[in-house]
């Protein structure tokens, strides 16, 4: 019987008492020549592992399966791998794992990588149960020596392995009292070696797995990790300066580490760019501890001078460093230097320099000590406006339009400035600029266009620039895009709430009222809403009530989608009182909708009418018609069978009769 036989029968209740006394039988199984019977057998065993009547049994046996780890066929042997660290699930089979685990511990000297890796691996595992960490505690030492080990994937799970280990409290003693030998791996004359060594101690004092015990054995070993920035291996000097950054975060640390600032800014001259970027951003992070403040204000012309650096890397991340450097006071008046090298960045080959440099030059338009030299280049920023690449054009776009609560954006630049004085007259001056993103071959241009002049009509300080160009906003209302039609619909209706620009837009509503004839449903919404917001100040309501006859003659189009978003723009008028004797005149006209064989124009037709009637229309002398004329529509609709209507017309025939 094959063991995937006796696997269905061990799920028969009656059947589980006979196959768990064969198991014994089953497990000598496990010796057969023939690999594919090994497989099985462990495969079987697991399976019954799960039963709880089998347990006892197999507890008795894990000797057996823990010999397997010595077959020479792999897929045996990483099966029985995976059946241990399933049986370390269940709290029976524990105290029988916990005694092979010396036998793992063996694993951890195999010439196979593979085994090595799988001894770590399931040390690993064990180590969080409780029940295992006594014994995991007695061989941490021989898990340390795999950081010497000759394989990449060996040293970097010994690593995460320490780091896992290091978060269980029975086992930080231990792994405490192994420091100094981690320690000693930083002079090894293997440089693979001395970098497993630093990463192990930068990994062991990040937050949130260092203890105090940790940062103690930890703390002798900075000089030596200083000592690594000058090595000769650019890796070495990367991660040993990366850790000294980690070190940072623990108070204990920060007064021998801001002893390496020298050692750290010769690093900013390093012939590896990486390393090069790491000096950069180890400077930034020590900027943030005030006491050193002083030593790092001295450097800053060293920090700067990566602004001219060969790599687009380093002169982008060295152009971001500005920015963060700038939030202490202490560095301004020597940033405030420098703002001509980040503006010649503007011109940089490299977009996302373009781009850092924006986002910098904006961010340094919030400290005073910037304002007068950032709006002395706005035209500078501006002009990527016409930049060769979309990116750089697009978020010089939105860093005109998009104010953020703290004046700046992920690339803002000059959306902020029309609240501070000092720009208003050079955004004044780039205008025109915007005003030829209307014109733009990309419709992503013409929007951004549009809305950076609504947003600058916010301010007073730009209304008469921008009242000269809404006829060029306007023309929009006609171009072939949907979205721009929309948009400029959207756009004119802000621009109304500004009382400089309404004798203009009074002059457009006709051009407004023939989007509701639009081919495209969301330009017959966004001119509805529009209508309705006209609608609501005094200003326009004369015009409005002039062209009432011009919208309704709209009830009678021959596409039933116009003919519903007239209907629901009259709806809208009805809400104003000076509006209302116009419509009572094209009652009939509205009544004549039900008609309509487009169905959802009856709903329309069915709830305007609803809203007339409330408006009081029958002094008019009008609403007895209405009555009579949706009573008998609804007759006829009420009594077809199966007619979407029905409902309807029974709730609006009960409110008005």
């Amino acid at each position: 019987m094959t063991g995937s036989a006796l696997v269905k029968l061990s799920e028969q209740a009656e059947c589980q008492v006979a196959i768990a006394d064969v198991i014994p039988d089953i497990v000598a199984l496990m010796k057969d020549a023939d690999n594919s019977v090994r497989l099985s057998t462990v495969s079987a065993l697991v399976k019954f592992s799960e039963q709880a009547n089998f347990r006892a049994a197999i507890t008795g046996v894990i000797p057996d399966i823990v010999a397997q780890l010595n077959d020479c066929d792999y897929d045996v042997y990483s099966t029985t791998v995976s059946a241990l660290q399933k049986f370390s699930e269940q709290s029976e089979f524990r105290a029988s794992i916990a005694g092979v685990i010396p036998d793992i511990v063996l694993w951890l000297n195999d010439s196979d990588n593979y085994v090595r890796l799988s001894g770590v691996s399931m040390l690993v595992k064990f180590s969080k149960k409780a029940e295992f960490r006594a014994a995991i505690a007695g061989v941490i030492h021989n898990i340390v020596a795999l950081l010497k080990d000759t394989n990449d994937d060996v040293r970097s799970s010994t690593l995460l392995a320490l780091e896992k280990f290091s978060a269980q409290a029975e086992l930080q003693a231990t792994i405490a009292g192994v420091i100094p030998k981690i320690i000693a791996l930083l002079k090894d004359s293997d440089n693979y070696v001395r970098l497993s060594g630093v990463l192990t101690l930068g990994k062991l004092s990040e937050e949130g797995v260092v203890c105090v015990k940790f940062r103690a054995a930890i703390a002798p070993a900075i000089p030596d990790i200083i000592a690594l920035l000058t090595h000769s291996n650019n890796n070495i000097r990367l991660s040993g300066v990366s850790t000294l950054v980690k070190f940072l975060e623990q108070v204990d640390f920060r007064a021998t580490i801001a002893s390496a600032i020298p050692d750290i800014v010769a690093l900013l001259k390093d012939s590896n760019n990486k390393v090069r970027l790491s000096g950069v951003s180890a400077l930034v992070k020590l900027s943030e501890q005030a006491e050193v403040r002083a030593a790092i204000a001295g450097v800053i012309h060293d920090i700067a001078a990566l602004l001219k650096d060969s790599d687009n890397s380093v002169r982008s991340s060295t152009v971001s460093a500005q920015v963060n450097l700038s939030e202490h006071v202490e560095f301004r008046a020597a940033i405030a230097g420098v703002i001509p090298d980040i503006v010649a960045l503007l011109k940089d080959c490299h977009n996302y320099v373009r781009l850092s440099g924006v986002c910098t030059l904006v961010k340094f338009s919030e400290p005073v000590e910037f304002r007068a030299a950032i709006a002395g280049v706005t035209h500078d920023i501006v002009a990527l406006l016409k930049d060769s690449d979309n990116s750089v054009r697009s978020s010089t776009v939105l860093a005109l339009v998009n104010l953020s609560e703290h004046g700046a954006l992920t690339f803002g630049a000059l959306s902020n400035f029309p609240e501070q004085a000092e720009f208003q007259a050079a955004i004044a001056n780039v205008i025109p600029e915007i005003v030829a993103l209307l014109k733009d071959s990309d419709n992503y241009f013409r929007l951004s266009g549009i809305s950076t002049l609504v947003k600058f009509s916010e301010q007073a300080e730009f209304r008469a620039a921008i009242a000269d160009v809404i006829p060029d906003i306007v023309a929009l209302l006609k171009y072939s895009d949907n979205d721009i039609r929309s948009s400029t619909v959207s756009a004119l209706v802000k621009f109304s709430w500004q009382a400089e620009f309404r004798a203009t837009i009074a002059g457009v509503i006709p051009d407004i009222v023939s989007l509701l004839k639009d081919s495209h449903y969301d330009v017959r919404s966004s001119t509805v809403s529009a209508l309705e917001n006209l609608s609501k100040q005094a200003d326009f309501r004369a015009t409005i009530a002039g062209i009432i006859p011009d919208i309704v003659a709209l009830l009678k189009h021959s596409h039933h989608d116009v003919r519903s978003s007239t209907v629901s723009a009259v709806a809208k008028f009805s809400e104003q009182v000076d509006f209302r004797a116009a419509i009572v005149f094209v009652i009939p006209d509205i009544v004549a909708l039900l008609e309509d064989t487009y169905l959802q124009s009856h709903t329309q037709v069915l709830d305007l009418l609803v809203q007339l009637a409330a408006h009081a229309f029958s002094q008019y002398g009008y609403f007895t018609n209405i009555k009579l004329r949706m009573v008998l529509c609804a007759f006829r609709h009420f009594y077809i069978p199966g007619s979407p209507l029905q409902h309807c017309v029974r709730v609006e025939i009960l409110y008005l009769c």
